[in-house]
């Protein structure tokens, strides 16, 4: 139940928030006025659709559709900490949000978990949707950082639906080591807790998904199956324990704004320098690269993989940790990814 305080603070959000998406960046773009629909029962639109799409309040109504799904789904917080993140408007934040849930197809995801009220408790649907939201706020981030010229909502949707369509599904078996014990931990915590196994799957694998972002641009970069990429990037990630070590910056106390802004840098650098890497073993070798592959990439880069491992010693056996050291360790990842340019 929400208090009739945090109502007032809610409406006011999405009021400012509406008012700034009325811009021809949201209402001109085919994909975004698409949120029009959501305001109209469907029999209406079926009916009436050039009145509807003609409505004389035709942009207000998308800005005030889009302003309330985003607060609604993401918290209040949201808009305003991805801007304080990544300087961007509020406009392309509503692009790449839509983006996000789209080319994960959130909607339904949020519809079957709402669908078990009274089914599984609150506390673990809180959680499942939890992981989601991260999901989808870090893929925010990761358009708004690496498409940020080139931000087109219809286009990045088919750019990188298809290929998580085809990933996401057999996730559990393409990640390893420590991932593939997290993700099962999770997972089964969760089908005992009475959730059903699709969506257990789902919010066990959050992380893992939002890899195949990088994973796609990877592929593409270098001409290889997407499948393929995938399995050298978490191979990658399972030797070099780049899981454990991010599992290490997500969980560290931050006590002030400019450090948990660096901590998210360093996930981002984190996950570029892991592609740099895939990319590198898949440029080192022709044909379908396999496990041994790896190894063999991996061998002929001892020393700097010898520091990195090192680095990660020093890291495990601190009795408390700093964020400089995560910067310290990434230079030596950095190492390593530059190894054979």
């Amino acid at each position: 139940m929400v208090g009739p305080e945090l109502a007032v603070l809610i409406s006011y959000i999405k009021a400012e928030l509406k008012e700034a998406l009325i811009t021809p960046r949201i209402y001109e773009d085919e994909y975004l006025s698409r949120e029009l629909a959501g305001a109209f029962p469907a029999r209406m639109i079926e009916q009436f659709p050039e009145a509807v799409n003609q409505h004389r309040l035709r942009r207000e109504i998308i800005a005030n559709q889009l302003a309330n799904v985003m607060v609604n789904r993401m918290g209040i917080t949201y808009p305003h900490v991805v801007r304080q993140s990544t300087g961007a408007d509020y406009d392309d934040i509503a692009a790449a949000y839509v983006i996000a849930r789209d080319v994960f197809d959130m909607d339904r995801l949020w519809g079957e978990i709402e669908a078990l009220d009274y089914q599984i408790t609150v506390d673990d649907q809180a959680l499942i949707m939890a992981e989601l939201q991260r999901l989808v706020r870090r893929s925010s981030y990761w358009f708004l950082r690496n498409h940020r010229y080139e931000l087109n909502v219809t286009s990045c949707i088919e750019r990188y639906q298809a290929s998580i369509q085809l990933l996401a599904p057999s996730i559990a078996e393409l990640i390893q080591g420590s991932r593939r014990h997290a993700w099962q931990q999770k997972n089964d915590q969760l089908i005992a807790q009475g959730v059903p196994e699709t969506i257990a799957g789902i919010a066990a694998s959050a992380d893992s998904l939002f890899s195949l972002l990088g994973i796609i641009q990877v592929a593409e970069q270098t001409g290889r199956p997407v499948e393929q990429v995938a399995r050298v990037y978490f191979s990658l990630g399972d030797h070099l324990d780049l899981h454990w070590f991010d599992q290490q910056i997500r969980s560290f106390e931050t006590s002030n704004h400019w450090q948990a802004l660096a901590c998210d840098s360093y996930r981002d650098e984190l996950n570029g320098q892991q592609r740099s890497l895939t990319s590198r073993v898949l440029g080192s070798v022709d044909g379908e690269s396999d496990e041994p592959q790896v190894e063999q990439w991996l061998a002929q880069h001892s020393m700097p993989v010898q520091r990195w491992r090192q680095m990660l010693n020093e890291i495990r056996s601190a009795k408390s940790l700093d964020s400089a050291i995560f910067s310290v360790a990434l230079r030596e990842l950095l190492e390593l990814s530059q190894a054979s340019v």
